[in-house]
């Protein structure tokens, strides 16, 4: 009987690894590495939330102490509470109001994640009306008449330009402006932007408003006075039902108040529609908001005063 030989090559050929069985070792690794993913995500998370309920735990225990020093009353600001933002947690406080003695909001925030609570209650997360949310500083919109939605005060038709708020013109909320342009008017046809911007020289102001055009033409817009322009800047060419977003963004060359425009540069008789104005402090370019946004406040009557709240 002869004895079976192995070559060699044979077993070392052997050895090795299938494709199919290095396969299932990939997937096994990456299986293993998504699983290790969610479960530090998920402890990042928990982390985060807890940094952010203590910091608004101790802040609460400090208004209550205010409290129980001050005949059950609420501290005007948290310096009298002894409360201070830090590097690692940031505060935002609504105080008690003479219509509403016994009601304060408290927004803290650590790790980029904000926790509220009201009158002293359990937190949670989000934040008060009026704050910041989530490590973004709230803004306030400088327009006083921003969507129309009570009245048109402060607008005014210019160069034979007559606005009208309807809502047929509403591109947020219900109402807009809708402008009307006569035959045979001036070349420019257009519409102040309610009451005048209050603007402080040497300050950076961003102006936004949206406009559709529901006859094809060009448009534009400006800012006068303390704004230091006097000339159409950012004209566009826009078709029947096209929705365009004007953005300006200026430096105040004096103290006191900037009146901004937009117009339809092309003779004819026609309408545009014109809303969603929001004019903020700074250079950065902001989505429409104001005390009707959920999360953002009225700083004065609704509709007829600026707002601020978070950037949306």
């Amino acid at each position: 009987m002869w004895a079976k030989h192995t070559n060699k090559n044979d077993r070392n050929r052997n050895s090795g690894f299938t494709i199919v069985e290095l396969l299932i070792v990939i997937v096994v690794i990456a299986i293993l590495a998504a699983i290790t993913i969610v479960a530090y995500n998920g402890i990042q998370s928990r982390a985060k939330a807890a940094a952010a309920q203590s910091a608004l735990s101790q802040a609460q225990k400090q208004i209550m102490l205010y409290a129980v020093r001050n005949n059950d009353e609420y501290p005007p600001t948290l310096e009298a509470a002894e409360v201070k933002s830090s590097t690692t947690a940031s505060y935002e406080y609504t105080p008690p109001t003479a219509a509403n003695p016994k009601s304060y909001c408290l927004t803290a925030t650590a790790s980029n994640l904000s926790y509220k609570s009201a009158d002293n209650s359990d937190g949670s997360p989000g934040a008060c009306p009026g704050h910041g949310l989530n490590g973004r500083t709230a803004i306030t919109n400088l327009s006083t008449n921003p969507g129309f939605e009570s009245s048109q005060s402060g607008t005014a038709m210019v160069w034979s330009a007559s606005p009208t708020r309807i809502a047929g013109a509403a591109i947020s909320g219900s109402m807009g402006l809708r402008i009307n342009c006569a035959a045979g008017g001036n070349t420019d046809c257009g519409v102040n932007l309610g009451p005048s911007i209050s603007v402080v020289a040497g300050k950076t102001y961003t102006y936004r408003v949206t406009i559709r055009a529901l006859n094809t033409g060009s448009y534009a817009t400006y800012v006068t006075a303390n704004s230091g322009v006097s000339s159409k800047i950012y004209t566009n060419q826009l078709d029947v039902g096209d929705t365009w977003t004007f953005n300006i963004t200026k430096e105040a060359t004096g103290t006191g108040l900037a009146t901004w425009y937009v117009l339809r540069t092309t003779t004819s008789a026609s309408s545009y529609d014109v809303d969603s104005v929001i004019v903020t402090e700074g250079d950065n370019t902001y989505q429409f908001a104001d005390g009707n946004t959920p999360g953002w406040i009225w700083n004065g009557t609704a509709n007829n005063a600026t707002s601020t709240g978070s950037p949306v």
